[in-house]
This record gives C-alpha cells, structure tokens and sequence, in this order.
C-alpha cells in the first residue's frame, strides 16, 4: 500500500441514510455523515469537523462495495476545505453484524491557501464502520507514489 505519513485520525458517525435503488446489482445507498479529526504530520495540531455525503453500491450478501463521497472539512479557524473521494470496501463476516473495510482515494478540491498543499496531492483514507453503533474510525495517509520494487517518494 502506498501509504505516506499520516495526517489525521477520523472518528464520524452516520447521521441519515437513504435506499436510493434495489436490483440484482445490489443496494444503491446514501449515508450523510458528521465527524471530527485530529490532525498529526504535516497537519499536527490540527482539529476539524467533517461532514459529507456517501453515495455507494454493496450487495446484501457480502463482496466489494464501490462508491464515492463528497464534503466539506472545517478547520478550528474556520477555513474550509472541499472534498471528492471513491473507494472500495469490503465486509467482514462478525457476529451478529457485518463490518466494512473502506478504502478510498481523496482529493481536496477548494483548500483555503493555508492547506494549498492538500490540492496537490491525494490522501489514502482507511476506515472500519461498527454497523450497531453507525460510527466509523479513520486514519488519513498522504498518498506516496512506490514504484514496483522501488522506494516511495516523498509528496512532502
């Protein structure tokens, strides 16, 4: 996994859900979601809320759900940075609920100039939902490009 240094730890929760479509693709679902990060690396000391919308396709019986999000993170200063993300997941058979894996590609459409760099380059967001308590704990890693048997480059 191309995963860089680490920018911020998520904990979000689901705030409204919606069935969109049902077929033999699956369900197409849409979650809004709230949450705060705590920010490390290049974004030590910073806190935010963070609040979007995902919009995704899963089967009931399990397999990779494929999606994407879209949102707005809002800084303690009160900067505001606009998000588009896709991603892929995969749920994790556990008793008596399933969890989901996420994984998605970030990329920062508007950055207030304080957080300029965001713009330039793609995060790595890794996730686990906890489907009882409708939460989701998240880690954000600057995206670093390793070339087959290489080492990878510093976006820093």
């Amino acid at each position: 996994m191309p995963r860089g240094q680490l920018l911020w730890e998520e904990e979000s929760r689901a705030v409204g859900r919606r069935i969109k479509d049902v077929s033999e693709n699956g369900v197409s679902e849409e979650v809004q979601f709230v949450g705060q990060i705590k920010g490390f690396g290049r974004m030590e000391g910073t806190e935010a809320r963070i609040a979007g919308t995902d919009d995704y396709w899963m089967k009931p019986s399990g397999g990779i759900i494929t999606g994407s999000a879209s949102g707005v993170m809002t800084f303690q200063d009160g900067e505001i940075a606009t998000f588009k993300a896709i991603g892929l997941g995969k749920s994790i058979k556990q008793s008596p609920l399933l969890t989901e894996q996420l994984v998605s590609l970030i990329y920062f459409v508007d950055p207030h100039p304080n957080h300029s760099w965001m713009r330039d380059n793609f995060i790595l967001w890794e996730a686990e939902t906890d489907p009882k308590s409708q939460t989701i704990k998240a880690w954000a890693y600057e995206w670093e490009y390793a070339p087959e048997g290489g080492v990878a480059e510093s976006t820093t």
